[in-house]
């Protein structure tokens, strides 16, 4: 039986099963099989398909493609899946700056959804936002992605200056090439493009990208929230684990004369070396506890881990007034510490409930500009109560007080990934 003489209803049973690519080679072959291979039930299927390979970080999996249509106002499946595919994944949620063009101070930067349009911005240490980086228009096709520039200079991007892989959790933003490879851009740069942020080098590099970002998991949804800061308390009997659970998330805390900074906190199961960060063998080795700045200086700069906590590595509280973590025998009453809060601060320990500390190293760095960390011995503690509030205490054995950094969330912005999906 020749292909052509096979009944419709045959051949949409076989088309369902063809990826996108061979689809589209179908629509070559002849008419009829044009006619079968645009039907838009089989490119709903196929969106359905992107969103289970491409939105588990999002949260996208979950949403049914003719949500997503109705809110990009596109006519077909079809068209949709074209905005899609050239995105490669979906990047609605919370992101950090990374790359050359980042450091040493980085950034935390927001994708949202607006009607058609996915808004590209950088939020400070409050949760407000401080610019837009670019608009991701999606109702058009190609897509085009719209730079923040000069208002006498638009600059619009089509859909190959973006790359997005969903397993890895990265995102790039770069100029496009023409045939030759070359890069695309203005001969004048200084004048025709603004910097963003301001103090940045400017928007094209040595290393032409203009945004490099990498996720931030777990999902948005899951992240501490300003509108439900408050933790649950620990029952009696915790484990490390759950105590430490209470920590992962988006948190601020003053640094020294750097002022306010970002950072991710996360479980890291690899338990491998990262710039000499401490690793524990043996019953020690569990899960560790890892602060990255998302937001740094030139001393510890963004991407970099700022503390390393033990999840193994527990004493329960209150707080006795004994030492460092090595060294019990140190008595803390007769020492001062000190946090910051935008100012020195001394702390009367006493006023804290402390139900719990893990040994923790902390990463310094003596020469500004010049990447050299050393981990020294810390401690962090966790608080009895709902109050969103943990603490890291350097041991700063060699120095007349105790630095210890107070950590509290990210008031993160009052809309959460997906929103559009409640309007």
């Amino acid at each position: 039986m020749a292909l052509l003489e096979v009944s419709g209803d045959g051949l949409r049973a076989i088309l369902q099963h063809l990826p996108p690519k061979n689809l589209c080679i179908c629509k070559l072959v002849c008419r009829k099989l044009k006619a079968l291979a645009s039907e838009d039930t089989l490119w709903e299927a196929q969106c359905h398909r992107w969103f289970q390979r491409h939105g588990q970080q999002s949260g996208l999996c979950n949403v049914a493609p003719s949500r997503l249509r109705s809110q990009l106002h596109h006519a077909s499946y079809a068209s949709m899946y074209q905005v899609l595919h050239s995105l490669g994944g979906w990047p609605e949620g919370y992101w950090y700056r990374t790359g050359l063009s980042a450091q040493p101070h980085g950034d935390l930067v927001w994708i949202g959804l607006r009607g058609a349009v996915l808004h590209v911005v950088q939020l400070d240490h409050d949760g407000l936002q401080t610019a837009t980086f670019c608009k991701i228009l999606l109702n058009t096709l190609p897509v085009q992605i719209v730079l923040r520039t000069l208002p006498a200079h638009g600059r619009v991007l089509h859909a190959n200056a973006i790359h997005i892989n969903s397993s890895a959790g990265t995102m790039l933003l770069r100029p496009e090439s023409n045939r030759d490879g070359d890069v695309t851009r203005p001969t004048d740069v200084a004048q025709r493009y603004e910097r963003w942020p301001p103090g940045d080098p400017g928007l094209y590099e040595d290393s032409q990208e203009l945004l490099r970002l990498h996720r931030v998991s777990p999902l948005p949804s899951v992240l501490p929230h300003p509108g439900a800061p408050v933790m649950p308390d620990l029952q009696p009997g915790f484990t490390a684990a759950q105590a430490l659970q209470r920590v992962v998330g988006l948190w601020t805390a003053f640094y020294g004369d750097h002022g306010p900074e970002i950072l991710h906190v996360w479980f890291d199961e690899t338990l491998q070396s990262h710039n000499g960060a401490p690793v524990f063998e043996g019953r020690n080795a569990r899960p560790r506890l890892v602060g990255c700045k998302v937001t740094g200086d030139p001393n510890v700069p963004a991407t970099q881990w700022s503390f390393v906590a033990q999840a193994g590595e527990m004493k329960l509280g209150p707080w006795d007034g004994r030492g460092s973590w090595t060294n019990d025998s140190e008595d803390l009453q007769n020492r001062l510490i000190v946090t910051m809060r935008g100012l020195p601060a001394l702390v009367n320990m006493s006023d804290r409930q402390v139900v719990a500390r893990f040994l923790c190293h902390g990463c310094i760095n003596r020469t500004p500009g010049n990447f050299q960390p050393e981990w020294v011995p810390a401690q962090l503690l966790l608080y009895k109560g709902p109050q969103a509030m943990f603490s890291v205490l350097f041991d700063d054995m060699d120095e007349r007080y105790r630095h210890m950094m107070d950590f509290k969330l990210v008031p993160l912005p009052g809309k959460s990934a997906l929103s559009w999906l409640q309007e």
